[in-house]
């Protein structure tokens, strides 16, 4: 549309009246929308005004003739709080496809509680839907969206829409209101009385400050927890008894509802039998069951019985008694019903002079073993007056209800006849079981009768039922006997007729004997098992021994019973006082299994020595006890019994004074093959001597120098275990008598590499130097390689053995690692290279490592001498030899020179030997040391 130059003054005076913004020719074609708002603390009104453009209608170059002077109002009444924000918005969208929204103007204004109004003015420009408007020849909708909000959260919103035409000349704009909802109210009634079962429709209201109900708001229920089930619109019903809570948001407001669901009350009383008749002077008892309206079965509820004539029939409890013939009414009766409501149900009972049915036994009692059946109890069936009855049927109740089990029949239906019943167990547990089997005429009038039957399901209990002797060495003669006792499964049910046999396991027999204390017993008797003193072979054997009993129907039970021998040894050792206080006299030694039980006790001689009786090859702790000393205990020594070694030497007991007192522990952690120190080991303090296992007293690691502490310890006898990752496990024992104390190093064997075998050799300060020495077969030669100080062997090639450490200045480690084996007999031993003092007054020990697992330590025993044999292998067998002597270990070999490339040979060795050792070393010696 085009305006000619003279109308330009007029429009944009116009134009400014509505929007001082507005200034430009190109605006007068176009239409304002202007809506003023005004706001109190709980009101607030909002008026807008399309502006009026008039074209000038005198102007000679105007085109279009056709603009409108279109007018827009709204108001809207606003309850809310004061900070509430009105946000009032005009949009219209364009018609065509996805072109989005348009929004032409947006204001907001707060709710405030000043004295005047706090105003809003918004001008919108709608020329472009009055443009399309015109263009379509239809019309154009104008949106005014006005919403109320609080810290950004709807609170209420209401949108109207408006259409403009070319004639549109005044919209009406019908005023609205908005509220914030300020309270939320809920209806409880009903809910009080919650039940299991119960539902209700929760109702709630929203209102304003005034409290006015706020329309157009739905509400959301929740369950927050509880027993309880609800939907979103409310629904609730009770699930389980106890406390629940829901949560409704309603107008952007949340509220918490808090019910309690009570425990059912009574709704029904079931009451059988029903319509009953008895004799006169019969009674039975009621079954009173009480339920709840869901129909669940209450238990703990009162429930009285009650007879309308005391002159017809009695009830005490639930015990009702004919008296004289005549119809009373029994009614049972309780106040536990809904809100205390009375819960009432009756029942008619005659008393009759009629005939009973009578039974020669109303109880039969069976019993049945395990998975057994019983045999079959006959009851003689007839009545009281001895007339004939018809119609005779019986069925059978369980009390408890379980898997039927009962097997009953009738010989006939006409008195007198015979009832058969028979047990079957199946497959119940053990235990007690009832059944009635009711009898009734379904043509005569009789009293009923029945017949309870008891089913006791019963096995022969033994205990224990695994019984071991040993471990004993094949010559032992005295064999302690073990008692099994023998019951039934029901203390109720006697034994009798009880027999025991016993079936052997393997070819060993004829070495168990039994003897029942007594064969019919009540409740208990045993059977005693005794091991004949037979020799038996080296092994473990096995037998089972069966009980049976003859009546009642038992089922049996079988005893397993071992028996370990194996071949005997001692165990030998030395007694010292701690501090090189000399040996004990005197002091009592104890040898025990793992579980405590005794096996040898010996005294000590007046050198500390002793030597343990012949005891069968196993593991036992041993305990040394002497006046004036603490207790000592020294655990998990393996006896092997090996007839190549029938003594098994200890490591000497240091015995600390009685005296309490503390001390300091120091100590350090080193690697066996190369005596490197090794940092960041766990190390573990344990009481007692080789004690590895349980819950350590302390625990530390070790610094960066290898070494570790434990500080203010009492004095006594204890065991340092060293663990690290890599390296198999390391332990010392060592005896704290106060002060501080240098603990002897942990040499611990890295595990990085699998090989064959590994021997570590250690020691205290003195002797200064032992030397470890490992010969062994090479291949393809009758040869035999000698790896020691001078001659170190190689891991690569053959002999495939090789010393990883040779010690001179006591301690160790003098350590020999085989990496490979062949077929062929090793052979280890160490030589006292100092000679003095004589290595069974040190504490040398030797480590055998399997692969990467310790698994035989050796000490030295108390024998004179140079040479300690210590053991031989060959395959995976170790055989322990533990003597000390002045002879090198010596196996056939060639008649060579000494010396054959970088091994030296075995005999030769032995003969040089039969020099005094130091004296003949001397040399290497001093080679060794430079």
């Amino acid at each position: 549309m085009r305006l000619d130059t003279e109308c330009l003054p007029f429009n944009r005076k116009f134009m400014h009246a509505f929007s001082p913004s507005v200034g430009t020719p190109r605006a007068t074609a176009r239409v304002f929308a202007r809506i003023l708002l005004g706001a109190r603390a709980f009101r607030a009104l909002a008026v807008g005004v399309l502006g009026v453009v008039a074209a000038c209608n005198d102007a000679p170059t105007a085109v279009d003739r056709g603009d409108r002077d279109v007018q827009l109002a709204v108001a809207a009444n606003v309850l809310a709080n004061p900070g509430a924000v009105l946000v009032a918005e005009v949009s219209y969208t364009p018609t065509g496809g996805t072109r989005p929204l348009l929004v032409l103007a947006r204001d907001s204004v707060v709710i405030t509680t000043g004295a005047a109004d706090t105003p809003m003015s918004l001008t919108a420009d709608v020329s472009s839907c009055a443009a399309e408007a015109a263009t379509n020849g239809a019309s154009c909708t104008v949106s005014v969206r006005l919403t109320l909000k609080r810290d950004g959260r709807v609170l209420d919103e209401t949108s109207q829409q408006f259409s403009v035409t070319a004639e549109t000349r005044t919209i009406a704009v019908p005023s609205v209101q908005l509220f914030e909802v300020a309270t939320v109210t809920i209806d409880t009634a009903g809910t009080g009385g919650l039940e299991p079962g119960d539902t209700k429709t929760l109702v709630a209201a929203a209102r304003d400050r005034s409290g006015i109900v706020v329309p157009g708001r739905s509400p959301a229920w929740t369950l927050v927890s509880g027993g309880v089930a609800v939907t979103a619109a409310g629904s609730l019903s009770a699930v389980t008894e106890g406390p629940a809570v829901v949560r409704l948001v309603l107008g952007g407001r949340t509220t918490n509802l808090n019910l309690q669901v009570r425990a059912p009350s009574i709704a029904s009383i079931d009451i059988a039998p029903v319509d009953t008749v008895i004799n006169i002077g019969g009674s039975f008892s009621y079954r009173v069951t009480t339920r709840s309206a869901a129909g669940t079965v209450l238990t703990g509820r009162t429930v009285t019985l009650a007879t309308s004539s005391a002159l017809t029939a009695t009830i005490v409890g639930n015990v009702v008694t004919g008296v004289s013939a005549g119809l009373a009414t029994i009614t049972a009766t309780s106040t536990q019903g809904r809100a205390g409501a009375t819960i009432v149900r009756t029942t008619t009972l005659r008393v009759v002079a009629t005939p009973l049915i009578r039974v020669d036994r109303n109880a039969v009692t069976v019993d049945v073993a395990p998975t057994g059946t019983s045999a079959a109890v006959s009851v003689v069936v007839t009545t009281d007056t001895g007339r004939t009855l018809r119609g005779l049927v019986s069925s059978v109740t369980y009390t408890p209800n379980v898997a039927p089990w009962l097997t009953q029949s009738l010989a006939g239906t006409v008195t007198p006849t015979t009832l058969s019943v028979r047990a079957a167990a199946g497959a119940l547990d053990t235990g007690t079981y009832i059944a009635d089997v009711n009898l009734a005429s379904t043509l005569d009038l009789h009293v009923p009768a029945s017949v309870r039957v008891t089913m006791r399901v019963v096995r022969l209990v033994a205990s224990p039922r695994t019984v071991s002797f040993g471990p004993f060495a094949g010559s032992t003669t005295v064999f302690p006997p073990s008692s099994v006792a023998l019951r039934t499964s029901l203390a109720t049910v006697p034994l009798s007729g009880l027999t025991v046999r016993t079936e052997y396991i393997g070819a060993v027999t004829g070495w168990l004997t039994t003897a029942l204390q007594a064969t019919t017993a009540a409740p208990t008797t045993s059977v005693l098992l005794t091991p004949d003193p037979a020799r038996v072979p080296a092994g473990t054997h096995q037998a089972r021994v069966i009980v049976t009993s003859a009546a009642p129907v038992v089922s049996a039970d079988t005893i397993v019973v071992s028996l370990s021998a194996g071949d005997p040894g001692r165990f030998a050792g030395l007694v010292v006082a701690a501090g090189g206080k000399g040996p004990v006299a005197g002091a009592i030694v104890t040898v025990r299994r793992s579980d405590n039980s005794l096996v040898d006790q010996v005294t000590t001689s007046a050198t500390g020595t002793w030597t343990s009786n012949q005891i069968v090859a196993g593991t036992y702790n041993v305990f040394v006890t002497a006046v004036g000393f603490q207790d000592y205990v020294l655990y998990a020594q393996v006896l092997v019994g090996a007839v190549s070694a029938p003594t098994t030497p200890l490591a000497n007991t240091e015995l600390v004074p009685a005296t309490p007192g503390n001390g300091n522990i120091e100590g350090s952690v080193r690697d066996a093959t190369t005596n490197n120190i090794v940092v960041g080991a766990i190390v573990e303090l344990r009481a007692g001597a080789n004690n590895t296992t349980g819950t350590p007293l302390a625990t530390t690691t070790t610094n960066s120098d290898g070494v570790y502490s434990f500080v203010v310890r009492p004095t006594g006898t204890y065991t340092v275990r060293a663990t690290r990752a890599n390296y198999a496990a390391g332990s010392v024992t060592i005896t704290l008598i106060g002060g501080s104390l240098s603990a002897p190093i942990t040499f611990l064997s890295p595990g990085t590499v699998t090989i064959a075998w590994r021997f570590v050799l250690s020691w205290g300060a003195t002797p200064l130097d032992l030397d470890a020495h490992l010969t062994g077969p090479l291949a393809s030669t009758t040869s035999r390689f000698h790896v020691f100080f001078s001659s170190t062997g190689s891991a690569t090639v053959s002999p495939f053995a090789v010393l990883d450490q040779d010690a001179t200045n006591g301690f160790g480690p003098e350590t020999i690692t085989l990496q490979q084996q062949i077929a062929g007999v090793y052979r280890f031993y160490v030589v006292n290279f100092s000679g003095a003092p004589e290595m069974r007054t040190s504490t040398a020990r030797v480590d055998v490592y399997q692969g990467n697992t310790l698994v035989r330590q050796f000490f030295p025993p108390q024998q004179t001498g140079s040479i300690w044999n210590i053991f031989e292998i060959n395959g995976a067998v170790l055989t322990p030899i533990n003597t000390i002597n002045s002879t090198v270990p010596a196996l056939q070999a060639p008649a060579s020179g000494l010396v054959r490339g970088n091994l030296r040979s075995e005999a030769a060795i032995a003969d040089l030997m039969s020099f005094e050792p130091w004296t003949w070393f001397k040399p290497f010696g001093a080679i060794k040391k430079e």
